[in-house]
């Protein structure tokens, strides 16, 4: 069964299956932890995670998916996509999806946001 991770954003939570890889599992490793995100490109908030996390042998793309949680090695940061988009020439790793339509909330969000990130 594929593991899941809680995030509560401003009290809503959400809930995002992870992929089966090793990168979601290091960085699912890493909960419980609250991180201040910053709007993006207009398409998604980001954060450094609080330990580094390597993405070797995991597949990667140039373009996110509206509700997809990323992976972006270069500034080791957790990425909650809210609008599809590509990343060119940067490569980032999908580790997840949200079930619910978190992007929804999230474009109406302010500059940053206070993210609580725990493993279910």
């Amino acid at each position: 069964m594929a593991k899941r991770v809680r995030v509560t954003v401003d009290g809503m939570v959400y809930h995002a299956v992870l992929l089966e890889n090793p990168l979601a599992e290091k960085i699912s490793g890493m909960c419980p932890f609250t991180l201040d995100y910053t709007r993006s490109g207009e398409h998604e908030y980001y954060a450094a995670l609080p330990e580094k996390a390597a993405a070797n042998g995991c597949p990667d793309t140039m373009k996110g998916h509206r509700n997809g949680l990323y992976y972006f090695e270069g500034w080791n940061a957790l990425s909650l996509v809210f609008r599809d988009c590509d990343t060119a020439p940067y490569k980032i790793h999908q580790i997840g999806d949200f079930e619910e339509d978190i992007a929804a909330v999230l474009e109406k969000m302010g500059r940053s946001i206070h993210i609580l990130c725990e493993v279910e």
